[in-house]
């Protein structure tokens, strides 16, 4: 049998390795592609963490290559954040 002490940790070390990191965080984006025209995303939010699988699903024009140009930092959003591991560019 095992000690309460070697269970405890043997959770805490599962507790260690299994904690996904946020390794890309998007705060609060708005974009459009001109003054005048209408917006693309509007306060738009989210988090990616490591270890995770993630779909983008949308019809035309909904603005999944938008938001992946912002987060590749090809486009510059008109306000808000997009954090690369905690750190903004």
């Amino acid at each position: 049998t095992l000690s309460s002490s070697s269970a405890a940790s043997d959770v805490y070390k599962r507790q260690v390795l299994f904690h996904y990191y946020t390794i890309l965080e998007i705060k609060n984006i708005t974009f459009s592609y001109g003054r005048h025209r209408p917006l693309v995303l509007d306060n738009f939010s989210a988090n990616f963490r490591d270890g995770g699988i993630y779909g983008l699903l949308g019809r035309n024009g909904a603005g999944k290559s938008t938001l992946l140009y912002l987060t590749a930092d090809l486009l510059t959003p008109k306000s808000g954040q997009v954090y690369h591991n905690g750190t903004s560019k």
